[in-house]
């Protein structure tokens, strides 16, 4: 079930919807931009129960 949730993250399928770089969700977020880099190329995947994805989710919800 991890894996399954990590695999809808690592696309970046929701920032391809907003319109997102990552520099801009890096300013947001406040979450470094190279690590934002690696989630969307799927070499990382941010823990699901993170206050860190709640940050991204929180963003790219006002953004849709």
């Amino acid at each position: 079930m991890l894996m399954e949730k990590q695999q809808k993250i690592k696309g970046g399928h929701e920032m391809k919807l907003t319109d997102l770089s990552n520099s801009e969700l890096s300013k947001r977020t406040n979450i470094d931009p190279s690590l934002i880099s690696r989630w969307r190329r799927g070499i990382k995947a941010p823990d699901v129960f993170s206050d860190t994805l709640n940050r991204v989710a929180e963003v790219l919800a006002r953004r849709i």
